[in-house]
């Protein structure tokens, strides 16, 4: 997530090292979200916590918008409307959700409001139901990841991107499948240990590093 604000803030995000690698970090968050949910074992469990994300996205806005200069609502809006989508209850069937996250990803041809997207807020969904054993989501998350990186294709496939441009969407969308295995498979393999930071240490730290990064490019 850093390197990829560093490449924003700093160098116009035209570094494409630096944004294949911050594919790995949304995919990270939804996962996060997800096994949130599935922690909080009912619908109902988990209000408290999407009211939680909700105040904090509401605080980090002003921060957002100074750190990029947008106006679109954060991530953190995403994640907190995920943890809600996530809760709906398992016995949906799996033909209705495909329904839901083949018109998410279709949704991500169309210029964004939010971060993600319609495809960002579906994945904690996808993911939770993996986590649940339901293994037939394994597809759906695959796409909703393939349709994660994709805001306002449509304006641009109207331009023309070329073979360069679809080469570079192929990567990012494999670098957003492939970097959050790498990172969760190395998180099972380490010794379990208590909490490192304060509970609320990386709440603070999202707003923190984006104004640090704003200034020093200033």
């Amino acid at each position: 997530m850093i390197v990829d604000h560093m490449n924003v803030i700093w160098l116009g995000g035209d570094v494409f090292l630096m944004r294949l690698i911050g594919r790995g970090a949304f995919p990270l968050f939804c996962y996060a979200v997800a096994a949130a949910t599935l922690r909080a074992k009912t619908p109902e469990g988990v209000g408290p916590y999407v009211l939680k994300l909700l105040v904090l996205a509401a605080l980090v806005q002003p921060f957002y918008q100074f750190a990029f200069d947008k106006e679109m609502a954060n991530v953190i809006f995403t994640l907190a409307a995920g943890g809600a989508v996530a809760a709906l209850p398992a016995k949906i069937k799996p033909p209705y959700m495909y329904l839901l996250y083949a018109g998410a990803c279709v949704s991500m041809l169309l210029p964004l409001s939010l971060e993600y997207g319609l495809a960002g807020i579906l994945l904690p969904s996808a993911i939770l139901r993996v986590l649940s054993g339901q293994k037939i989501f394994y597809p759906a998350i695959l796409l909703l990841l393939v349709f994660i990186n994709a805001g306002g294709a449509l304006d641009i496939l109207q331009e023309g991107i070329g073979p360069a441009g679809w080469n570079a969407y192929l990567l990012a969308s494999l670098a957003a499948i492939f970097l959050p295995l790498i990172v969760l498979q190395v998180a099972k393999d380490l010794a379990q240990t208590k909490r490192f930071l304060s509970k609320y240490a990386l709440h603070i730290f999202y707003p923190t590093h984006l104004v640090l990064l704003k200034l020093v490019s200033m």
